[in-house]
């Protein structure tokens, strides 16, 4: 059947084994989202799930996940773990490539995350600025957003005065990599 069960784990409940194993699975997808951002929590959490060796169970949380040392990465790759950050570095990416590329030429080095976006930023306006002139803000609202070498501008006026950046990628771990999955269809 279609159904949404919804099992809130906390302080008083997380111990108990009984909690994740009552979680209802049949031929549906199973989606665990964790919003706590606790090291030893999410570890015990991620065993746990892992332990219960459900194959069509998706684990969404913070992308911090990926960097603590006591999360094993073979839990989230076979919890097909979902996150979304502000930046991501798709290296398949001709851009990308081009970019690093012609870095790697004239530093003689890899290009840092900072340099990266330092330079999707400089594209991003002042292309809207070649093309739009001094006015170029009218036209950086739009429901278009653009990506570039690790960061994506959709950018939204604010009440209070200035845009607001609120582009975000969302990235599944496969085969031990986060891939970006398609923004316009979430299809676990």
């Amino acid at each position: 059947g279609s159904y949404l069960d919804e099992v809130e784990l906390n302080e008083s409940n997380f111990g108990s084994r009984g909690v994740l194993s009552s979680i209802k699975r049949d031929s549906n997808k199973t989606v665990v989202v964790s919003l706590v951002d606790n090291q030893a929590i999410l570890s015990d959490l991620t065993r746990r799930l892992y332990t219960l060796r459900d194959t069509s169970m998706y684990l969404i949380g913070s992308s911090r996940l990926t960097q603590m040392e006591t999360v094993e990465l073979d839990y989230l790759n076979r919890l097909k773990f979902i996150t979304t950050d502000v930046l991501y570095t798709n290296y398949s990416d001709t851009l990308t490539q081009n970019f690093t590329l012609a870095y790697r030429d004239r530093f003689k080095a890899e290009p840092s995350q900072t340099a990266m976006q330092g330079y999707d930023v400089g594209l991003y306006f002042l292309e809207k600025l070649w093309k739009q002139g001094i006015f170029f803000t009218a036209s950086l609202e739009t429901n278009n957003p653009e990506v570039k070498t690790i960061s994506g501008f959709k950018m939204t006026k604010q009440n209070q005065g200035g845009f607001e950046n609120e582009y975000l990628f969302v990235t599944r771990m496969r085969e031990y990599k986060m891939t970006q999955m398609d923004n316009t269809n979430w299809i676990f």
